[in-house]
């Protein structure tokens, strides 16, 4: 029934640091963001690097592996680039991609675009006023996700 339901329900009033219940959606977004920027980890902290570096492999064919094993039904992140748009074209992206990831992973650089994330507040449990009693949900670029399964099936461990 969740599935069908077409309403989707909002963030409530939340309590900010004064106690006051927010008024405004932005008051809100601007209290949750506090809160879940209190309780993420830099990335930088998790990176382990051995000394001779990474080797890093990145080709044509193992991109256009990733990009035909991407789910369709999957949420485009904030450059709506659809998973569904990147494995139905693979064979004609999968050359550019592998320019761009090469290019990126050897100068460490990302495209801006990459770097933005679309985060939903999810309700889990308890008092909806609280901040604390909601999780954070974030949507990030497909090609970004491609490149991090790839660094990651490279490397053998998990990065962040």
């Amino acid at each position: 029934m969740r599935k069908l339901k077409t309403v989707k329900e909002r963030v409530h009033q939340i309590k900010s640091d004064n106690d006051q219940l927010t008024t405004t959606d932005g008051e809100a977004a601007q209290v949750l963001g506090k809160f879940f920027s209190s309780v993420f980890l830099n990335e930088r902290d998790g990176l382990v690097q051995e000394e001779d570096g990474w080797n890093v492999i990145i080709n044509e064919d193992t991109v256009m592996s990733k990009l035909m094993g991407l789910k369709e039904d999957k949420s485009p992140g904030p450059d709506n680039i659809h998973s569904a748009l990147l494995r139905n074209c693979a064979r004609t992206v999968a050359i550019p991609l592998t320019i761009i990831y090469q290019k990126s992973f050897s100068e460490g650089i990302l495209p801006d675009d990459w770097k933005t994330a679309t985060t939903i507040p999810i309700f889990k449990k308890g008092n909806k006023h609280d901040a604390s009693n909601y999780r954070p949900v974030s949507l990030t670029s497909v090609p970004c996700k491609v490149l991090e399964s790839l660094i990651r099936d490279t490397c053998g461990r998990s990065i962040g």
